[in-house]
C-alpha cells in the first residue's frame, strides 16, 4: 500500500509504502505523516473507507468510523470525514 498525505495550501507531501492495507499500517501512516508535517491538520479526509470505517449492517450504504481510527483522531485532536473523491490513499486537509 502506498500512503500519500498532502497539505493542499503548502503542497507539502508525505509518502510511505506499507506491505498491506491493514489497520496497524493505516494508523501508523497517519502517525508518521503527523510527525513529518510537524503537527496535525484540523481535518483529515481518508479515502480508504474499508480501513477507516465499517458498515453497521451488511449492505448498508452508511459507514461508521472504526473505534481505533476514532481513538487516533481523538488522541491527535483532529476531525475525520470520509472523502468525496478517490485519490491514491490519504488526503490530509489543513
Amino acid at each position: 500500500m502506498l500512503v500519500l498525505a498532502v497539505l493542499p495550501f503548502s503542497g507539502l507531501m508525505f509518502c510511505r509504502a506499507y506491505a498491506d492495507m491493514k489497520s496497524p499500517a493505516w494508523l501508523d501512516a497517519h502517525v508518521q505523516a503527523f510527525a513529518f508535517f510537524g503537527g496535525v491538520a484540523q481535518i483529515v479526509v481518508p479515502d480508504n473507507l474499508a480501513t477507516s470505517t465499517h458498515q453497521t449492517h451488511l449492505g448498508d450504504a452508511e459507514r461508521v468510523v472504526r473505534a481505533r481510527y476514532q481513538q487516533l483522531a481523538d488522541r491527535y485532536q483532529t476531525a475525520s470525514f470520509k472523502s468525496l473523491v478517490d485519490p491514491i490513499e490519504c488526503l490530509v486537509v489543513a
